[in-house]
């Protein structure tokens, strides 16, 4: 049973589709620049030197790279906030049963390793990729009031921490950069919500225009896709890319 996946949501497409452009249609420079060029060439990351201690896919963020990470992720935690999201830093590690129950698996479906597995005294450990494991996590043996008010419900949580995926060496060996890395910061937008269609969705809406309101305010282009059924993982519902 493990191995179904959940049902999709009936208006997600059978191809990728682009819904929309934040700002502005991008358009290819006159003379690219990609951000492993600049990093190097202003010091703001030493990829050499973590392939040394570390192996493939590891980085140094070094610099003003630093201060401006720290400072997009409370820029972003405080937008959040302000939606009514509570700021949360939870664990990077949690109990493997916990990451299984959220739909990741040790292995994909090309038997490549996702997650980092430890072993510690006799448990079972793992490495969270996202932390919207442990935020679902902490709803674990919680009651949340479903009754008509809604008085407990939605609970709206934003959550940082590091974030570590395995598989990132296997299938981005050819990708340079920050793209595909082993660990990461990573803010994280999830919800409890009633268990019903409509409001779920209305919800994953809400979660869109917050990120849509950050690219913007930021002056960032993007854009934004709604992604075909064969391009969600098990646990997916929907997605959006941006």
């Amino acid at each position: 049973m493990d191995k179904m996946p959940n049902r999709i949501s009936s208006d997600v497409p059978t191809e990728q589709k682009t819904l929309g452009y934040i700002n502005i249609e991008a358009k290819t420079p006159v003379v690219p620049y990609n951000h492993v060029d600049i990093g190097l060439k202003l010091g703001l990351i030493d990829i050499a030197s973590a392939s040394k201690i570390s192996g493939t896919s590891w980085y140094f963020l070094m610099g003003d790279a630093v201060a401006l990470e720290l400072a997009l992720v409370q820029y972003a935690m405080s937008k959040a906030r302000k939606r009514g999201f509570i700021n949360i830093m939870p664990p990077s590690i949690v109990k493997q049963e916990v990451a299984h129950a959220c739909g990741f698996k040790p292995r994909d479906l090309n038997g490549e390793q996702q997650i980092y597995n430890l072993a510690f005294q006799g448990a079972e450990l793992c490495l969270t990729g996202t932390a919207e494991i442990p935020l679902a996590g902490w709803g674990i043996n919680k009651v949340f009031d479903a009754n008509m008010k809604g008085d407990d419900i939605p609970v709206k949580l934003v959550g940082v921490n590091r974030s570590y995926r395995a598989e990132a060496g296997a299938r981005g060996a050819d990708t340079k950069g920050l793209y595909r890395v082993h660990e990461f910061t990573k803010v994280e937008l999830f919800a409890y919500v009633k268990g019903e269609d409509t409001i779920s969705q209305k919800m994953l809406e809400e979660i869109l225009d917050l990120q849509k309101e950050i690219i913007q305010d930021l002056g960032l282009c993007a854009r934004i896709l709604i992604l075909p059924a064969d391009d969600l993982g098990n646990p997916a519902y929907k997605k959006y890319d941006i």
